[in-house]
């Protein structure tokens, strides 16, 4: 395919038929110019580009940071898919790198990115919980770099966000959703005085429910 645009010394875009493709390998974009044939055997991972908004900000990222990031997102999208019964919204993309891209940089300058809600992320999201430590070994495993594990609930909070509610894929406010969970919970346990066992059956079975009435 013809290359129509170079984002970077290791990805391009590509168009054929109308269609628009971005191919991201190592070297795919060095010393090479818009209108030359790109190098289909150097090809590692192929995005197909939609025409809208949120192709137009990956376009933009893919841009302005290393391709790495991209391939991990994408790993941990593709892991997501495999393991949550949900559909997951485009912009998961976008997100996602930006948000590996920045906890790299600033790990690299010794800083920590917290989570206040990673307790109440692990005990009503379970499953994007599980992604997210998932994710973390992937991580490990092709940077070497070990984080905490309250950054699972930072990846698991954006695989949350990018989950499509309705038509017209609307995601949803986990941080708010999250917030309302623990107020309820609090509520009963201080207006009865009871002690709530969060390992048991009929806890998951509320908090099931709370976070069906929440979402709406």
């Amino acid at each position: 395919m013809k290359i129509k645009k170079i984002l970077n010394n290791n990805a391009v875009l590509v168009g054929q038929d109308g269609k628009d493709f971005i191919w991201i390998g190592t070297g795919l974009g060095f010393k090479m110019k818009p209108g030359q044939t790109a190098d289909e055997s150097k090809i590692e991972k192929v995005f197909v580009l939609h025409k809208n908004k949120v192709s137009e900000r990956f376009l933009s990222l893919l841009s302005s940071i290393p391709t790495k990031y991209v391939s991990l997102a994408d790993d941990i999208i593709s892991l997501a898919k495999a393991e949550i019964n949900q559909e997951l919204s485009e912009t998961l993309y976008v997100s996602l790198t930006d948000h590996l891209y920045n906890l790299f940089k600033l790990h690299e300058q010794g800083i920590t990115v917290t989570n206040r809600l990673s307790w109440e992320i692990k005990k009503f999201y379970p499953q994007e919980f599980e992604v997210g430590k998932k994710a973390l070994e992937r991580i490990e495993q092709e940077t070497g770099v070990v984080f905490e594990e309250e950054e699972a609930g930072n990846i698991a909070m954006h695989l949350i966000n990018a989950q499509v509610t309705d038509e017209v894929d609307q995601p949803k406010d986990v941080q708010s959703i999250a917030k309302k969970i623990r107020d309820i919970i609090s509520l009963i346990r201080f207006s009865n005085k009871i002690q709530i066992d969060e390992n048991s059956l009929a806890f998951d079975r509320f908090i099931t429910h709370l976070r069906f009435f929440s979402s709406d």
